[in-house]
């Protein structure tokens, strides 16, 4: 069975409460909190705020589905739809309207160094990694 996001935000929050940077109570709201079902995709963040059409987004999905290791705001950059500062601009608000696990801890704990900044883009950046690679392995296999 393939592991889903949630699973690997189910470890992050079992690890904050075992390392006991958390109680079992605030790791529990923060969980609900970072559930939330107001996550909009950025594909629809972007049309929304006018940096994208409709037909444009179509295009960029049919490219992500032959480049599925591509993120879409790098899609819309290369094409030249969308700047890269629109692109972080739709990525910051997304963040803001539902924060993932380890944005809402950061944000909430007020953990604003430069080092646990850095940690938290590579976490981040490895959980992508991860979860790219589970998709791309086809049910039932394994190994390659």
């Amino acid at each position: 069975m393939t592991e889903t996001h949630e699973d690997l935000s189910d470890e992050f929050w079992e690890r904050l409460i075992d390392e006991r940077a958390l109680s079992p109570e605030l790791a529990q709201d923060y969980r609900t909190r970072s559930q939330s079902p107001q996550w909009l995709p950025l594909g629809s963040v972007l049309i929304r705020r006018g940096n994208l059409r409709m037909e444009q987004l179509v295009g960029l999905l049919a490219i992500q589905k032959r480049e599925p290791f591509t993120r879409l705001g790098d899609l819309a950059v290369r094409e030249g739809y969308c700047t890269a500062d629109e692109v972080a601009a739709a990525l910051q608000f997304q963040r803001s309207i539902n924060p993932g696990p380890i944005d809402l801890v950061l944000r909430e704990e007020g953990l604003t160094d430069p080092v646990s900044r850095a940690l938290v883009g590579y976490a981040k950046y490895l959980e992508a990694e991860v979860m790219r690679l589970r998709e791309s392995v086809p049910q039932g296999q394994v190994g390659p």
